[in-house]
């Protein structure tokens, strides 16, 4: 149960949400002054004021309190009920490794991705189909990164950094086989160089152009333009930005802990086909297959795309696994003081069972109270538990 609400007041927006356990204040503002006045106004009732948008309710709300928060933010309050059904079902990741060559860096690793879950049985649909397969979403997505590894193993010589092959489940479910593995990693943060996902695979032909969800935010950017430069084709941002796919699939939880991540996608010029075709299919996968039994394997697909973005994706792995350094979070992104923390953490660990000072070498200040913030002082205090 929630009490929701939204108003003005003195030429301000507010959004509130309202429980018995915990408010959430969106407030639209310019002026600093005028927000710290509301922030002591919610303090005064007793509310534990955690960051400026969300404040915490150190004890349940009284009406009385309710009232007093409609009446300052000038909003009107509802209702909304709902009945929850909690499922539990057992998932696993699947996780396979190739050692990496150099004895300096096979300590480090690049990851693959995908997820091999989908919606298993569930409502039938009007054929009384109740499986739903997810073929597109995301058994093609599986196939390429199956396909990057055998290439890979395949080699005359294991790339410098070691390879982790990581299928993960329960990605339909909110992100959960990469979240747990983001929370247990068998590399340490600071030391997985990359994360390269797939999540939907190219059924519909060769394209002039491929989507790189995430382009723009890592240095990741630099050999995956090159690389698809070689294809002959361009490298564009996500196409369909409005529906906030890069938060949506399992290299955000990678992100999250740090890891520069990349999510190779269909492109929408399609060669041979008209403008706007390539969209027009996309949509119209959304729209009718999306979490639908109708999702499953039809003999019309065409793999030459999947191929080409499968290929993209190798030598895009196989660069960053084989280079000096690893990739790095382009200055100011979001998740830039992540990374910072992590590899921080990675200098404390090294040197937490020597008698030496924190290699703190090409660090700022800037760069340092972003670790500090990210919680590198609880890394480096645990620092001698990470070597071991």
């Amino acid at each position: 149960h929630a009490d929701r609400g939204a108003g003005t007041q003195g030429g301000r927006r507010y959004m509130t949400h309202v429980s018995p356990l915990r408010v959430f204040v969106s407030y639209s503002h310019s002026d600093e002054t005028e927000f710290l006045t509301l922030r002591r106004f919610l303090t005064g009732l007793g509310l534990d004021v955690l960051c400026d948008q969300q404040i915490a309710v150190g004890r349940p709300f009284t009406d009385a309190i309710k009232g007093l928060i409609a009446a300052a933010l000038g909003v009107i309050v509802a209702s909304i009920g709902m009945d929850v059904e909690i499922t539990r079902v057992q998932s696993g990741n699947m996780l396979g490794l190739i050692p990496g060559s150099d004895p300096e860096l096979k300590d480090e690793v690049v990851i693959y991705t995908a997820h091999h879950d989908h919606l298993g049985i569930g409502k039938p649909n009007e054929e009384g189909d109740a499986i739903y397969n997810g073929a597109f979403d995301n058994a093609t997505g599986v196939a390429q990164v199956m396909a990057i590894a055998k290439a890979l193993k395949a080699l005359p010589e294991a790339p410098r950094r070691s390879i982790l092959i990581n299928l993960v489940g329960a990605e339909e479910q909110g992100l959960l086989g990469s979240e747990y593995y983001a929370a247990n990693p068998t590399f340490a943060p600071g030391k997985i160089a990359a994360n390269l996902n797939y999540d939907g695979g190219n059924i519909w032909g060769h394209t002039h152009d491929v989507t790189y969800i995430g382009l723009g935010k890592s240095t990741i950017d630099e050999i995956a333009t090159l690389i698809a430069g070689e294809q002959g084709r361009v490298v564009k941002a996500d196409q369909f930005a409005d529906k906030g796919y890069f938060y949506r699939s399992d290299q955000f939880s990678f992100a999250k802990i740090g890891v520069p991540a990349m999510y190779l996608d269909t492109g929408t010029d399609f060669v041979d086909r008209p403008a706007g075709w390539g969209r027009e299919q996309q949509n119209h996968y959304t729209e009718v297959n999306y979490h639908q039994p109708s999702d499953e394997y039809d003999p019309s697909w065409n793999f030459d795309g999947m191929v080409q973005d499968a290929v993209l994706g190798y030598w895009t792995g196989l660069t960053i696994a084989n280079a000096d350094e690893m990739p790095a979070w382009n200055p100011g992104d979001e998740f830039e003081a992540a990374r910072l923390a992590a590899l921080l953490a990675e200098r404390a660990a090294v040197y937490a069972n020597a008698d030496h000072e924190l290699d703190t070498t090409g660090i700022g200040p800037d760069e340092a109270a972003a670790m500090l913030a990210a919680g590198a002082v609880e890394a480096a205090q645990d620092g001698e538990e990470m070597a071991t």
